[in-house]
This record gives C-alpha cells, structure tokens and sequence, in this order.
C-alpha cells in the first residue's frame, strides 16, 4: 500500500513496494482502478508499456509458479513410452 502522488509511475510504485522478485511475472502486471477498468501491462520487442496508476488503483503483480524437477518415475515413464513407440513403428515397417 502507498499514497498516491500525481508525479508517480508503475514502477515508482512497485520501488515503493519492495520492487519486483525473481518470481514475478512483470509482463502479466495489470491494474485495477477504482471504478472497476482493469488496464495491463503491453510490450513491443524488448519495451515495456505499464499502465498509468491513478487514486484508488491496485497494482497486481501475479508471481510464476514454483517448477518442479520431473521425478525418477517421470523420467522412467517418458523412456518407456518412446522405446514402446519405437518398437511399435518398428514391427509395422517389417
């Protein structure tokens, strides 16, 4: 939470907050104002375009989800099915 001051931009905001992490999602930003218009953030090659932040906005930073490394089991199951595969295409094209 911040007061709003006519001069601030997003990401004066977003400094103001803590600034964004490794696991924000800073191109799904967004901005929900106070009658109810959501505005998000736009890019152009390596530009980014935040919306501007008026009294009563929110600023929404939705964050990345957590990755998991793919199991032994994963791994066991991924060979299985393409060796099964494998061996399928094989006996048809004899």
């Amino acid at each position: 939470t911040a007061r709003y001051q006519e001069s601030g931009t997003f990401k004066s905001y977003i400094s103001r907050a803590g600034g964004f992490t490794d696991k924000s999602r800073k191109k799904r930003s967004y901005v929900v104002y106070a009658n109810g218009d959501v505005r998000k953030t736009s890019g152009f090659f390596f530009f980014r375009v935040y919306p501007k932040v008026e009294p009563g906005s929110e600023i929404i930073i939705p964050s990345k989800k957590d990755k998991e490394p793919l199991s032994i089991q994963g791994w066991l199951a991924i060979t299985t099915t393409l060796t099964t595969l494998v061996l399928v295409i094989n006996q048809l094209n004899q």
